[in-house]
């Protein structure tokens, strides 16, 4: 049996007007209120979805993310067709956000990946905390308090896109702290120990290089190091090696001429940060001090500046019965030991590029 159809007719305008939706842009999770839209398009009496935001779509202040940086995400990851949708450059940090939802957080000698879940925020080892926020909200801003002392209480720096806020707070906070995030109209307080921490930082430097003990990659963790623990002023400058042992000591220099040092353990790790930023003027008598320490076993360090003149550093014991290798001198620094017996004490000795003496003296603390 043929069941005959009435003849089609289209529908008028401004019922076609009625039945057109709005466009907003699609979202990958929920955060407040729902997340995700998408275009209805009517067409003859058939309705299709179309999703309306296309991947290659960089909102402010996203740029897209470098071909170096996704190999080292998707390393991270361990998952070489892992795809970013967008980089945010943050405080000394590169965040990537993945066409998955992930999210993978750069440093200069680390890449840690996070999964956001279902939380309202996220905080990983380096103090970023991450979220998704509220629809449409295209501004933000932060401020930490902490209960018992009012003088810790500050603005952290924050940065927001469509699917992704960051803020910049320290990950020493104590757990009773509130962190309150502010949007156009809507605000939440989070009390700091219920901010689920998540990742764990993977070694991943920025100089290719993937041995930990370089030169370049020790001020690279420094440098990492300084961001999670607020402890050096001018991180985020152009930071380059100077001279180094190690274990011991590695001193470090920008362009302003500011001068800076990272001890190294006696495991050969470097766990603190980068310390200094001294300027220095002309350098009296050769040389001036960056750094000393003293290792339980006897062994002396001491990192310096030294002049033009100077071509050959060494260290020599206070009784005349040591003397330590040769120093290295790189870019007017040096750093150098020398193994101390009970009781003794550590000289310095200066040698020009004819290895005439021209200074010979005790070492002053720095």
């Amino acid at each position: 049996m043929t069941i005959q159809l009435p003849p089609r007719r289209e529908l008028p305008p401004e019922i076609k007007e009625r039945m057109r939706p709005r466009l907003t842009q699609t979202r990958h999770r929920t955060w407040i209120g729902a997340a995700a839209a998408a275009a209805l398009i009517v067409a003859g009496g058939i309705i299709t979805v179309q999703t309306t935001r296309d991947d290659a779509e960089v909102p402010a202040p996203a740029q897209p993310a470098a071909k170096a940086d996704i190999a080292r995400c998707r390393t991270a990851f361990d998952n070489a067709g892992w795809r970013a949708k967008y980089a945010l450059s943050f405080q000394a940090r590169t965040v990537l956000l993945g066409t998955d939802g992930k999210i993978c957080e750069l440093g200069r000698s680390t890449a840690t990946t996070v999964e956001l879940g279902p939380a309202t925020a996220v905080q990983t080892p380096s103090g970023l905390v991450m979220g998704v926020p509220p629809v449409r909200a295209k501004s933000m801003s932060a401020r930490h308090t902490d209960p018992e002392k009012s003088l810790a209480n500050w603005s952290p720096p924050t940065m927001i896109t469509p699917d992704l806020f960051l803020v910049d707070a320290s990950p020493n906070n104590v757990a009773d702290s509130k962190l309150t995030l502010k949007f156009e109209n809507h605000s939440v307080d989070l009390r700091w120990g219920d901010i689920s921490r998540q990742g764990v930082p993977k070694d991943s430097f920025v100089s290719g290089d993937p041995n930990p003990a370089s030169p370049v990659n020790v001020l690279a963790r420094c440098l990492d190091n300084a961001i999670a623990r607020r402890s050096s002023t001018g991180f985020e400058q152009d930071w380059r090696p100077g001279a180094m042992v190690r274990p011991g000591v590695l001193t470090a220099f920008n362009s302003k001429g500011e001068w800076g040092t990272c001890p190294i353990d006696p495991n050969g790790n470097a766990p603190a940060s980068l310390d200094g930023t001294i300027a220095f003027g002309p350098i009296a008598n050769h040389w001036a001090p960056l750094f000393h320490t003293e290792f339980s076993d006897g062994r002396f360090f001491l990192a310096g500046l030294v002049d033009s003149t100077v071509a050959r550093v060494v260290l020599v014991s206070s009784d005349g019965a040591g003397t330590g290798q040769p120093a290295e001198i790189d870019h007017g620094s040096f750093a150098a030991v020398i193994n101390l017996r009970a009781g003794t004490e550590s000289k310095i000795r200066l040698y020009d590029i004819n290895g005439t003496v021209v200074y010979d003296g005790p070492v002053k603390p720095a």
